[in-house]
């Protein structure tokens, strides 16, 4: 999960400063009229220079959002990584100045490195670092891939298509809440959505937060895939128990969800003016908010229909258990429904 933050991280920012020192380079209107040997040189030193920065401030970026994002506001975050890409892009400069000057370097490649003067290159880097940061932070809100699709019109025009859903839904909430207080409970619940991240490494995307319940959807190839989507429910239960150290001290429980999961059509479009997103509209949808209302019945964890386990190869880590021929509420043909449980090694047990 940390290795796959840090790339999404490094491929924005290394995207980002590319596209800044093509505008940059564009509105300094660099001569062209250079040797061929000359504009080669130029050349590696734009695209070797510019990478490196998106490199070293997405290095930046990933370290202060790793140890800070739970502690601070996200305005205190922002802050506080803008200033250190700031003071370490300005020793940067400082050092490689001399350094280029030891190379040989003419002042017109100076002139690129340091884009004109000190000044400016941190201003300008501190503009393209605020940007990014900003579009990174829209893309968590929005959604992985949301804002980009959105642009794009990928949704524009609703269309049909195959997905899986979960809906993750945190088990005796009722209880925790009046036990807890609302404050504490909201915070419980934070914390609970913070270790959720963990489902990143089986192509889960939140789809939708709503309360103290998450709507996780995949793919069909996704969430098929080396069991992605039940795996990735147990990866959940695992990291939440092996935390229960923590939630025990800090709110006298350990937190449980119980899960549904379901696979069908759904029709995909982009809604809203105020606030846009991706919507998922259909039966599915609701098909899965009923199979997961059903694991209070049977005392399951996980729920999901038939039709999806045929479609997955269980490995001997999981079982399954018949729950029977249920009529969900508001159908009116029944749908079977099995329980799966994750098989305890000595270890664990």
């Amino acid at each position: 999960m940390v290795y796959r933050k840090f790339k999404h991280i490094i491929k924005n920012y290394l995207i980002g400063w590319l596209i800044a020192g093509i505008v940059f380079e564009f509105l300094r209107k660099t001569d062209l009229k250079s040797n061929e040997t000359q504009l080669s040189v130029q050349f590696i030193f734009f695209l070797f220079s510019w990478l490196l920065e998106g490199i070293l401030f997405g290095t930046l970026h990933f370290i202060v959002v790793q140890f800070f994002r739970k502690k601070i506001a996200y305005g205190k975050l922002l802050v506080l990584t803008l200033f250190l890409q700031t003071l370490v892009g300005f020793f940067v400069v400082i050092l490689m100045f001399p350094l280029i000057k030891v190379m040989g370097f003419q002042n017109s490649l100076i002139d690129v490195l340091l884009l004109t003067s000190i000044h400016i290159s941190l201003v300008y880097a501190f503009f393209v670092n605020f940007i990014i940061s900003i579009m990174l932070e829209v893309n968590l809100i929005l959604g992985k891939g949301i804002l980009k699709s959105i642009i794009r019109g990928k949704f524009y025009k609703p269309y049909q298509d195959s997905r899986v859903f979960m809906f993750l839904d945190l088990k005796s909430s009722t209880t925790h809440a009046e036990k807890l207080g609302h404050i504490k409970y909201s915070r419980l619940i934070q914390d609970c959505f913070y270790d959720l991240a963990v489902v990143d490494n089986y192509k889960a995307e939140v789809y939708k937060y709503v309360g103290d319940e998450v709507i996780l959807v995949w793919n069909v190839e996704d969430g098929l895939q080396n069991l992605n989507c039940i795996k990735a429910f147990f990866s959940f239960d695992d990291e939440l128990k092996r935390r229960k150290d923590y939630y025990s001290k800090e709110y006298g429980i350990v937190p449980e969800f119980k899960a549904g999961l379901y696979k069908g059509e759904v029709t995909i479009a982009e809604v809203g003016e105020l606030k846009r997103e991706i919507a998922y509209l259909g039966d599915t949808v609701n098909t899965t908010a009923r199979i997961e209302g059903e694991c209070n019945r049977f005392n399951a964890k996980l729920l999901l229909s038939e039709c999806l386990l045929k479609e997955l190869t269980l490995e001997n880590a999981y079982k399954t258990e018949f729950k029977g021929n249920i009529i969900l509420r508001g159908k009116e043909d029944g749908i079977n429904l099995f329980s799966v449980k994750k098989v305890l090694t000595e270890e664990e047990s």
